[in-house]
Formats: structure tokens, C-alpha cells, sequence
């Protein structure tokens, strides 16, 4: 699978539109839209922006590997660990940004924005499963 293609196929996963992954990483619209048709690559500037906007590997996003990771390094939303814990997402926030929950962590980018990392596999340990 290309990058283009991959992008397209996370993208649908994900229900994001061309719109939403411009806003989630700064990029302008007629970037992403470029990217889908592969009328150009991510850059390696880009690469890591798209791939924490997806909540997935560059790799994937390189059309690198062509399945799922399945050791646990999947990136899941602060929707969706907080759905999991019973907890709102603003909590799961907080708790990445202030380093107090052990499924994960925020970082934070250029411009006070955080960009959070939630382990699938951290959680499941979390959770007891």
C-alpha cells in the first residue's frame, strides 16, 4: 500500500475528514488533500504531525507494514480511553499532562497544544485485562 492510500484507509478508519486532519496538524487543507491523491509525500517534517493525528506509527503511514500493530503500540484517543475508564476525556488530559496516569502521556507542542500518547496495551494492564 502506498502513503496516499494508507493515509486514505486511516483516515476512513477513523471517520476524519480532509478538514479535521488539516486542523489537527496544522496543515492546510489543500496540503492533506494533495496527500490523499498523492500528488506529493509527507514530508519528514509532517510524518510524525500525521501520524499523532491518526494515533498511528509512521510506518503505517508509509504504507510501510500492512497490518494492524499487534504488540500493544496502538495509539487510542483520550475519547476513547476515557469511554473505557468511565471518565471524561478532559480528565484523561489532565491526568496525561500532569504524568499521572500510567497508560500514557501528553506532550506538548509549539504553541501550548499537547499531543497525547495512550498505550492499548498500558491501558489493558491498567484496566485488568
Amino acid at each position: 500500500m502506498n502513503a496516499a492510500a494508507a493515509l486514505r484507509q486511516l483516515m476512513s478508519d477513523q471517520n476524519v475528514t480532509q478538514v479535521e486532519l488539516a486542523k489537527r496538524t496544522g496543515l492546510t487543507k489543500s496540503a492533506i488533500s494533495q496527500l490523499c491523491s498523492g500528488a506529493t509525500k509527507p514530508s519528514k517534517k509532517n510524518l510524525p504531525k500525521l501520524a499523532d493525528a491518526l494515533h498511528c506509527t509512521v510506518d503505517d503511514l508509509t504504507g510501510e507494514t500492512d497490518e494492524a500493530p499487534t504488540n500493544g503500540t496502538r495509539n487510542l484517543t483520550t475519547e476513547e480511553t476515557a469511554r473505557l475508564l468511565g471518565k471524561s476525556p478532559q480528565f484523561i488530559r489532565v491526568s496525561l499532562q500532569q504524568r499521572t496516569a500510567p497508560f500514557g502521556f501528553a506532550a506538548e507542542m509549539p504553541g501550548g497544544e499537547f499531543s497525547y500518547h495512550i498505550s492499548a496495551k498500558l491501558l489493558a494492564a491498567y484496566i485488568g485485562e
